[in-house]
């Protein structure tokens, strides 16, 4: 801020109202810019005494007895309305509570009945586990015994099946041999026969084929005799007509 030069112009000594009341001391100072304040320079003095304030009446003024009972009422209206809320509150967790505990006791309940109900499931499943395992082990056993005394047996007869076979497959195979030659000598008579018989076809063609060039050149020979027949006779037509024509 720039620095203000103040300059006095005047000051009022202590003077008194028309009412008798003292005034106070000013000053009036103009600064550089044109501002002009005044400055009270002391309080107004005076001999006589100050004016006692006016008192309220005593009717307005509050009972303290009055205000305690009003506080106290309060008070208690307060810890009556907190007691209230609390006891709400109570009861409300108590019912939280109450509801949680439900919650955990149906919980509980169903995690014993379903452990029990598995519990009981793979007891079951076990059982017939172990029925199966021992039925099969007991079916392999009567199984590799069959199959043991089928061995032994095999063993003891080997010799004698093995040469029974075989003089019953060189039956079957002399047997065999016997038919499938009779079955190509069979063959053989069908097919010469069938020969035979398409060369009496083919001799009987060929006799036919004769017959037919034989027949086709006489109705060739007849054709042309009977188109020679046809042209003579035409010749005479025209000499014919011609004669008659010069007649005319």
């Amino acid at each position: 801020m720039g620095s203000l030069q103040s300059q006095p112009e005047h000051t009022e000594p202590d003077t008194m109202t028309p009412s008798g009341d003292p005034t106070e001391i000013r000053c009036q100072e103009e600064s550089r810019g044109g501002l002009r304040y005044e400055v009270i320079l002391a309080d107004p003095v005076t001999d006589t005494p100050p004016k006692p304030r006016p008192v309220s009446p005593t009717a307005k003024t509050p009972d303290i007895e009055s205000i305690t009972e009003k506080m106290i009422a309060a008070e208690e209206r307060r810890k009556t309305l907190e007691a209230t809320k609390l006891n709400e509150l109570k009861a409300k967790m108590s019912r939280i509570e109450e509801a949680a505990k439900k919650r955990d006791e149906k919980t509980q309940e169903f995690i014993n009945a379903t452990k029990s109900a598995l519990d009981q499931k793979m007891k079951i499943h076990t059982e017939k586990h172990e029925e199966f395992l021992g039925d099969l082990i007991s079916k392999v056993k009567d199984h590799l015994e069959i199959v043991d005394k089928h061995r032994q047996s095999t063993t003891e007869s080997g010799d004698k099946m093995t040469e029974e076979v075989r003089n019953s497959l060189e039956e079957r195979l002399r047997t065999a041999s016997e038919q499938r030659e009779e079955h190509l000598r069979k063959q053989l008579e069908r097919l010469k026969e069938h020969a035979e018989s398409c060369a009496r076809v083919r001799e009987d063609n060929k006799q036919k084929l004769e017959k037919l060039q034989i027949i086709q050149e006489q109705i060739q020979s007849k054709l042309k005799d009977a188109e020679n027949r046809r042209s003579i006779h035409e010749e005479k037509l025209k000499s014919k007509l011609v004669e008659h024509v010069s007649i005319c």
